[in-house]
C-alpha cells in the first residue's frame, strides 16, 4: 500500500530543478553529511532529481538516493559507482537493519508525509536502518500558529518576460494545502501540495518514541550559523537501542 503521495513528483519534476537549482545550501548540506559519514553508506529520503546526492556521490560518499517518485528519479544522474537512485516510500524502508552511517531528510522533505502516522513509521524506519553510531538528520521550518487573517495566503513567487508563478496555501487543521499556479502563453497549470508542519518539540516526542535520541539542533546546514538568518531547523538524532518500546 502507497503510504505517500506520489503526486508531488509527478507534477514538480519538470521544473524542479529550474525553481529549485543547487546552491550553497546544497554545497552545506553535502559538506555536513559527508564530515559525518565518515565513509560509511548515506541514504538520502525524499531525493528528489539527486541535487543533493549527487553532490554528495561527486566527493566520493557511496549514497542511496531514495523517492517515491518515478518522474522525480528519472531525473537523478546515472551511472555512478557512489550514487545509487531507489524507489521507496520513506515511511516504509526496504533497508536492512543497521545499513546507513547517516540518513537524512532535507528540505521540508520529511513534512510531505502528511499524517502523524507516517511521520513517525518514518522516524521509526530511520531508527531501524542507521547503524548504532549513526545520525539521522531531519530538517524542517520552524512553524508558527497563524492568525486567523493568514490562514489563507497567496503570493507571487517568479515572474519573468512571459510567465509568472504565483503560490497559494490554506491551514486545514494539522495540515497546510497549497500549489504553485503557473500562468503563460500554454495556458495555466496548477502544482498542487500537502503537508503537515511540526514543531522542534514535537519532533523530538516523537523521534523518541520511534527509537531515536536528540543529539543537538543547528539553524540551517552551515556551521554556527545565526537562527535569524535561517528559515529552516536541522534536527540531529542518535539510534537508542536500549529503548524496549
Amino acid at each position: 500500500m502507497q503510504t505517500r503521495s506520489v503526486r508531488y513528483g509527478e507534477v514538480f519534476a519538470d521544473v524542479y530543478d529550474d525553481w529549485y537549482p543547487s546552491d550553497e545550501q546544497t554545497r552545506a548540506c553535502s559538506t555536513e553529511v559527508a564530515r559525518l559519514a565518515s565513509g560509511g553508506l548515506v541514504l538520502e529520503l525524499g531525493a528528489g532529481t539527486g541535487r543533493i546526492a549527487t553532490e554528495l556521490a561527486s566527493r566520493g560518499v557511496s549514497t542511496v538516493a531514495l523517492d517515491i517518485s518515478h518522474a522525480m528519479l528519472r531525473r537523478c544522474p546515472r551511472p555512478d559507482p557512489f550514487l545509487l537512485p531507489v524507489l521507496a516510500d520513506m515511511a516504509s524502508l526496504p533497508f536492512r537493519p543497521e545499513s546507513f552511517s547517516v540518513v537524512f531528510c532535507a528540505c521540508n522533505t520529511f513534512l510531505s508525509l502528511d499524517r502523524g502516522d507516517l511521520q513517525l513509521s518514518c522516524l521509526r524506519e530511520c531508527a531501524r536502518v542507521v547503524t548504532p553510531d549513526g545520525v539521522v538528520l531531519i530538517e524542517t521550518f520552524l512553524p508558527r500558529t497563524p492568525a486567523a487573517s493568514e490562514r489563507v495566503a497567496v503570493s507571487a513567487t517568479r515572474w519573468e518576460e512571459d510567465r509568472c508563478v504565483t503560490m497559494f496555501s490554506i491551514v486545514t487543521g494539522e495540515t497546510v494545502v497549497g500549489g504553485h499556479v503557473e500562468h503563460s502563453p500554454d495556458g495555466t497549470r496548477v502544482r498542487p501540495w500537502k503537508i503537515r508542519p511540526v514543531t522542534p518539540d514535537a519532533l523530538d516526542a516523537m523521534a523518541l518514541t520511534a527509537g531515536l535520541e536528540p543529539v543537538r539542533r543547528s539553524f540551517g546546514w552551515h556551521p554556527h550559523q545565526d537562527p535569524s538568518e535561517s528559515a529552516t531547523v536541522i534536527s540531529c538524532y542518535r539510534p537508542n537501542r536500549c529503548r524496549d518500546d
